[in-house]
């Protein structure tokens, strides 16, 4: 699996790009880390969209405040994703 954004990645097979989300979950008393599955994709840059879009929606979900505030909670997003980005292009 290769970590996109957040608790977001993707992972692919011969079929399709799936992406996932980890998440800790407590089984029989003991913490542990889950991986759910949450979209397929016939395409990377399909599946990377969708988890950054979904990183964006949980930053906004988790806001409650002001639309300055989700404004700079989205323009914090963008830079993140925007400062990523030119570490792949370089």
């Amino acid at each position: 699996m290769i970590h996109i954004v957040g608790n977001y990645y993707v992972g692919a097979d011969e079929l399709c790009y799936t992406v996932y989300q980890k998440r800790k979950a407590v089984r029989d008393g003991e913490q542990t880390e889950v991986v759910k599955p949450i979209h397929y994709f016939g395409t990377f840059d399909k599946a990377v969209m969708d988890a950054v879009e979904l990183y964006r929606r949980r930053k906004l979900a988790d806001l409650d405040g002001e639309l300055k505030e989700a404004i700079e909670s989205l323009k914090t997003v963008n830079n993140e994703l925007r400062d990523l980005l030119q570490v792949v292009g370089e």
